[in-house]
């Protein structure tokens, strides 16, 4: 379909509001991942805000599609918006393929080369990642073309929410958003760790990523004007995600971006809860109390209940790998405790309480929290033991 004047807003001013609500988003972000660490960070990257800017834009765009007088949404228009919010969901899952490079593909190829600089490797992982990203949306693209759907032509006002053309789509975008959410738990389950960043980001860089997402965005929402097929499946771009793990990677290191993986891919699974929720209850509820609903529905559904998992996970893999290491360092003082002979004429006390002590400083410095249990306990023991002992001397 070509390029057409509808009734409202004019196509300049959808683009416009939706890249400048994009770039804000995306400054927010990125900022939130360096301060609040990449797990809490992460997770409010990807929930529902970022799909708000094109969502906007395109509704703006498609609401009077085939309308004399914006007078009400025509059912042409409504089933436009709705193929682009299920094409959404399609360019969403290439995300996951693409965010799962970014955690491994650094390791290979510092393996592979490891004289290279961080800017070296860093521009191989965006390359490479960028490159396979756009492959997987080509193939995708002819995938769509081949079995498009219809939308209805004319001025009709809407008279079916979900129509049989639409209906399939719809159902596989769901489909689809299930294996998205499975993926986020199964990346999130082993996850690295995510602390907070180290350096603050310089001024020019934060208007540098907020100008990429907003370009990104606007783009897309302009591409809506040739096709919604084509404006869903630019709109997931990995363009927000790629300036949020650069600058992060950049001024915070590969430690926090590697580390905010598993809450992105989870977090984008609540863009494809908007997408599927505002399709269906834009034209019941109309589309500023479907951005709410769909806003507060993605949150409560996908968002919140992902950070309680991967706060567990983090809570369970933290304290398996304390344990693991006071276990390791409690067996190599042990054979170094069994090295050392006893002197003749000492008292054994006296002999066992230096080696103890050592043993005891080395695991305090080298674990503070897991040996402080340790010390603790030891010491309840070594109370007791004195009280038994003061009781046998009285009642003696």
């Amino acid at each position: 379909m070509g390029a057409v004047e509808i009734p409202g807003w004019p196509l300049w001013a959808s683009v416009v509001l939706s890249a400048v609500l994009a770039g804000t988003i995306c400054i927010l972000v990125t900022l939130a991942i360096e301060r609040l660490g990449g797990l809490l960070g992460g997770l409010l990257g990807s929930m529902p805000t970022n799909i708000l800017p094109p969502a906007v834009g395109l509704w703006l765009q498609y609401r009077y599609r085939g309308a004399t007088s914006a007078d009400y949404v025509t059912q042409q228009g409504l089933e436009e918006y709705q193929r682009s919010m299920t094409a959404i969901v399609y360019g969403m899952l290439l995300n996951i393929p693409y965010l799962l490079l970014w955690r491994h593909l650094p390791g290979v190829f510092q393996r592979r080369y490891p004289h290279w600089t961080t800017k070296q490797l860093l521009s191989a992982v965006v390359g490479t990642a960028i490159t396979i990203w756009v492959a997987l949306a080509a193939i995708l693209v002819e995938v769509l073309h081949a079995t498009a759907v219809r939308v209805e032509e004319g001025d009709a006002p809407v008279h079916t929410v979900l129509s049989d053309n639409l209906l399939g789509q719809y159902l596989s975008s769901v489909v689809l958003t299930v294996v998205m959410v499975l993926a986020g738990l199964a990346a999130g389950w082993n996850a690295p760790p995510a602390p907070k960043g180290r350096a603050q980001v310089a001024l020019a860089m934060v208007a540098l990523r907020g100008g990429l997402a907003a370009a990104a965005i606007g783009i897309s929402v302009l591409l809506g004007s040739l096709s919604s097929y084509l404006a869903g499946l630019a709109t997931p771009f990995p363009v927000i995600f790629t300036t949020v793990l650069v600058t992060v990677w950049l001024h915070s290191g590969p430690t926090v971006s590697a580390g905010s993986i598993s809450s992105l891919m989870l977090g984008a699974s609540s863009n494809a809860v908007f997408a599927l929720t505002s399709a269906v209850l834009a034209p019941k509820i109309g589309f500023a109390a479907t951005c709410v609903v769909s806003l507060v529905l993605g949150l409560v559904v996908v968002s919140l209940p992902s950070l309680a998992f991967l706060k567990w996970r983090r809570r369970v893999l933290g304290a398996r790998d304390g344990a693991g290491k006071v276990e390791k360092v409690e067996e190599g003082t042990a054979d170094r405790r069994e090295e050392v002979e006893t002197p003749v004429g000492k008292d054994e006390s006296t002999v066992e309480s230096g080696p103890e002590s050592e043993d005891r400083a080395t695991v305090v410095q080298l674990l503070p929290s897991a040996a402080g249990a340790v010390e603790r306990e030891r010491e309840l023991e070594r109370g007791a033991s004195e009280r038994e002992e003061g009781m046998a001397r009285a009642e003696e």
